[in-house]
């Protein structure tokens, strides 16, 4: 199982996972990382996660990108 710790600053999103030590996975991650996160939380029992950002919403299986919604301009 991972675990993974996300930082959310004005400046954008960072991915760590948790392990025997922390290391960067930002890169590798489906995680929208170009602005800060305002939410993010389970779904379905922690088998998905949704994630929240200034631009839309992203849908998360682990760091699996599924989908992501971005409201009409």
């Amino acid at each position: 199982m991972h675990k993974y710790i996300l930082l959310s600053a004005v400046g954008g999103s960072r991915v760590l996972e948790a392990g025997d030590s922390l290391s960067e996975v930002t890169q590798s991650s489906g995680v929208h990382t170009a602005g800060p996160t305002l939410l993010l939380a389970p779904l379905r029992s922690g088998a998905r996660a949704v994630q929240v950002h200034r631009s839309g919403v992203v849908l998360l299986r682990g760091m699996e990108r599924l989908a992501e919604l971005t409201p009409p301009e």
